[in-house]
């Protein structure tokens, strides 16, 4: 895979593509990783084509670098697999890493869906997927990073009509931003 991507061949997508299919997961993590440095419209392709992959780890991947290529498009791609019906069934860490990489396309309408989810109330009968839903946009607000959501997450921080879980996950988030944001403000 190194002397193919050193080498430089005309084909090396098209291999690459193929490699893609491999069983070892290794390799495969390791193909996308050289994919996603190449930056074009067929890498982007492949890469995409990895958010239906078998293996979590792999679609896992495949969100965390979609964004860098193409944030409209990625944001795209990664609502229509959040909207799926079958998102629900998807194990809690693959969920929140694809909330997260939504975020981290920093498109406005990523931030306005965040935003949406967090307002809604919680009721008698849909408490469990309300905060489900809401914990995973505090995830995908803190995948944006940004100085906007940072202050999103500490208005949530501070809204006591919030449950105590999301008030708790939004402290956790905004610190987390911060850090990233601003570095370290210990004092010594």
């Amino acid at each position: 895979i190194y002397i193919l991507d050193k080498a430089n061949h005309p084909d090396k997508l098209k291999f690459f593509a193929d490699t893609l299919r491999s069983p070892n997961l290794a390799i495969r993590l390791e193909v996308m990783a050289i994919i996603a440095r190449g930056r074009t419209g067929d890498a982007r392709k492949l890469i995409s084509s990895c958010l239906e992959d078998d293996n979590v780890q792999v679609r896992m991947q495949a969100a965390r670098v979609l964004p860098e290529f193409d944030r409209e498009k990625a944001y795209l791609d990664l609502l229509k697999v959040v909207k799926e019906p079958t998102f629900a069934k998807k194990p809690p860490n693959e969920r929140e890493a694809l909330y997260a990489a939504l975020g981290s396309t920093g498109v406005a309408g990523a931030i306005s869906y965040f935003q949406t989810i967090l307002a809604a109330k919680v009721g008698l009968f849909n408490k469990r997927k309300v905060i489900e839903d809401k914990l995973l946009a505090v995830a995908g607000m803190a995948g944006a990073c940004t100085i906007q959501t940072f202050k999103a997450l500490q208005e949530i921080a501070a809204d006591t009509t919030q449950p105590p879980e999301i008030v708790h996950a939004a402290k956790m988030a905004g610190l987390r931003t911060k850090k990233v944001l601003f570095g370290d403000s210990k004092e010594s």
